[in-house]
């Protein structure tokens, strides 16, 4: 994976260290991918959940550290680039490949783990990946199923599963875990 760039957005509770994006990032890594993460600590959390001007605020805020983190110049001379967002981060991915160069699109990879709402507003990929659980309480499993049909984007709808991917049953979470990375995986591996 000669000269790749993967930009890991996350979400604000759910960070770099919980395991769908430590497992991705490990895998991204041990393929000599340059991983770079954001970290949204001090980005509000409190009344996020179903507030749409708080949420956009959040959106924004993300925007500005993904700017001030990743040089256009990096990406530009990468080979591939790779988004994987997660949540909040999901949807500043999206902002963020929506304002990218036609020539950037084309070599950018999205990988959307529990997408807002928001995040599927701007046209995406067709190649592009979504994993939504279909008891998230943050996004309407309706609305999720007809955005990304509506921009032909495979989505993956983990049963029973929440907001983090996880339904409560640790055997069932794990074998879900593993699922969702081979996935990604093979996403990342297709060029």
């Amino acid at each position: 994976m000669k000269n790749k760039i993967a930009v890991i957005f996350p979400g604000i509770g759910y960070t770099c260290d919980k395991p769908l994006l430590y497992y991705i990032i490990k895998w991204l890594r041990s393929n000599g991918v340059q991983v770079v993460t954001l970290d949204y600590t001090g980005l509000r959390k409190e009344n996020l959940q179903g507030n749409h001007a708080l949420i956009v605020d959040a959106i924004q805020q993300g925007i500005e550290i993904y700017e001030r983190k990743v040089s256009q110049q990096r990406l530009t001379e990468a080979s591939q680039v790779i988004f994987v967002g997660k949540s909040i981060g999901s949807a500043v991915a999206a902002k963020v490949y929506e304002r990218l160069s036609d020539q950037q699109k084309e070599k950018t990879k999205l990988l959307l783990l529990t997408p807002l709402e928001e995040t599927l507003q701007p046209k995406l990929r067709k190649d592009s990946i979504v994993f939504h659980g279909n008891q998230d309480p943050w996004a309407n499993t309706k609305v999720i199923c007809s955005r990304c049909a509506e921009q032909e984007i495979t989505l993956y709808e983990v049963e029973k599963a929440n907001h983090s991917l996880e339904t409560g049953d640790v055997e069932l979470d794990l074998r879900n875990l593993q699922w969702m990375i081979r996935k990604m995986i093979q996403l990342l591996e297709k060029e």
